[in-house]
Formats: C-alpha cells, sequence, structure tokens
C-alpha cells in the first residue's frame, strides 16, 4: 500500500488545524478468539482531532442558507448536485451546480407561492437514483401568526421542460403553477 503525502507549503494548502482533546483513546484486546474483544479506555493516549478546509471558487449569490433548516441533496442527469433549502427569508431554495458558469452556481426561489406573509417552514425530497426523478414536499405556512399551513408537492423529471430550467441542465425545478397543493 502506497501513501502521498502533501506538503501543504509547496501544494498551497490551508495548514490542519490540531485539536487535542481529553478524550480517551478506546482499546479493544482479546485474548481468546472465539469470545468477543474487551473494550477499555487508554489511561495515556487521548483522541487529538487534524482539520482542515479549504475555500472554492464556486459562489451562489443568494439569501443565506438558514442554519434552522436542513438541506437536501439530489443529483441532475449529468451527476451534478442540486441543493434544496430553506433560506434566511423563509423561501425554499433550489441550488444548483452549472459547469462552466461564472458563478458555479444557480440559485432561484421555488417557494409554490409568491404570495406575501407565506413561509416556506418544512420540506423533504426523494429521489430515484434509477431514473433521477425528484419528488419534492414543502409545508407553507398562512396568515400573520402562521398557524395554517398548506402542503404542497411537485414531482420533477430529469427531462421535463417546465418552469425554471437552469440554464442546460436536465433536472428543472417547477414554477409556482407546476405545483400541486393537498
Amino acid at each position: 500500500m502506497s501513501s502521498v503525502t502533501a506538503n501543504s507549503e509547496t501544494a498551497n494548502l490551508t495548514p490542519p488545524i490540531t485539536i487535542p482533546t481529553s478524550i480517551p483513546f478506546t482499546l479493544w484486546t482479546t485474548t481468546d478468539p472465539s469470545q468477543p474483544p474487551t473494550r477499555s479506555l487508554s489511561t495515556t493516549k487521548t483522541i487529538t482531532a487534524n482539520v482542515c478546509s479549504e475555500f472554492t471558487q464556486y459562489i451562489a449569490p443568494a439569501t443565506p442558507v438558514s442554519a434552522q433548516h436542513k438541506l437536501a441533496i439530489v443529483q441532475d442527469g449529468g451527476g451534478n448536485p442540486i441543493v434544496f433549502s430553506i433560506g434566511s427569508d423563509d423561501r425554499l431554495y433550489c441550488i444548483q451546480h452549472i459547469p462552466g458558469a461564472s458563478s458555479g452556481w444557480q440559485s432561484v426561489d421555488i417557494t409554490p407561492t409568491t404570495q406575501t406573509g407565506y413561509r416556506a417552514v418544512a420540506f423533504d425530497v426523494v429521489q430515484d437514483m434509477s431514473t433521477k426523478n425528484v419528488n419534492l414536499a414543502v409545508a407553507v405556512t398562512t396568515g400573520a401568526t402562521g398557524t395554517n399551513t398548506d402542503l404542497y408537492t411537485i414531482f420533477v423529471t430529469k427531462d421535463l421542460p417546465v418552469g425554471n430550467s437552469f440554464g442546460t441542465r436536465e433536472l428543472v425545478c417547477g414554477e409556482q403553477s407546476d405545483w400541486f397543493k393537498f
């Protein structure tokens, strides 16, 4: 087995940050192969975390993703990522990588309604990996107090030419009229 070591100075990489902890290292020992191993904690060795991160050249000029909401990722027909998230403005966004585009990413508000006072509060997305078809559902609150909730769903095929097409990509997100309200 071979290994590759990169020198962070010559490779222009960010040097790793080493974070020592006081968490004891777990030891597994066995004296009899027919018995399960025994777990013990080291009294001399602790876990150390090495962290390194690099910035990319891609940017997505959009409303920042809210830390209060999840991200969901599917693939377009070419295997590129499509990220769904609720933004800090409570709108549902579809953020897609566009190879060759100046920023690398495009973000589109795909919230089922453009009316004022409607907020996306939850969503889920499922993809059939064999066909790349996507089912997306979103819960949208209505009214000033947010007590009334409507559920919308949309089915998107990898080559259905509707709505916001994200350039020439195969998977497209629908516009408001394409959503089905329950």
